[in-house]
């Protein structure tokens, strides 16, 4: 995929909860103006997110068994984009797990399942 296509993607996935949250608080008379704008303030955080995630999500994408010199010759758009998918897929099977376990009271234990929880909800931080 072209290194153009990544930036549309990343651009796309800024833009669709922006219009969802512009379609629930702006009348439909706005217009073409409203679209516009929420295009390229979707082109600005993809932007954002390119300059912060892009050297994270190479090395993320390479000690998750990537080859290193492919991921050095991806765009910096299809390396957050597919470091993005790679974390969306983690955090899922984390959910899938947990979920799946079979009830055994406490054994599994309150402080592990806190760990996950605080890592789902962005509170490891504090967890620790």
């Amino acid at each position: 995929m072209a290194s153009n296509d990544w930036k549309n993607r990343l651009v796309l996935a800024a833009q669709v909860p922006m219009e969802f949250n512009l379609n629930a608080s702006v009348s439909a008379t706005a217009g073409d103006e409203s679209s516009a704008s929420v295009r390229a303030t979707a082109q600005l955080a993809a932007g954002a997110a390119l300059l912060i995630f892009s050297d994270w999500a190479r090395t993320e994408l390479i000690e998750a068994s990537f080859d290193h010199d492919q991921v050095q010759r991806m765009s910096a758009s299809e390396v957050v984009a597919r470091n993005t998918q790679l974390r969306f897929e983690r955090s899922r099977d984390d959910l899938f797990k947990w979920s799946l376990l079979q009830s055994q009271g406490k054994s599994y234990s309150d402080a592990e399942w806190n760990k996950f929880r605080l890592q789902m909800t962005g509170g490891a931080s504090r967890a620790k």
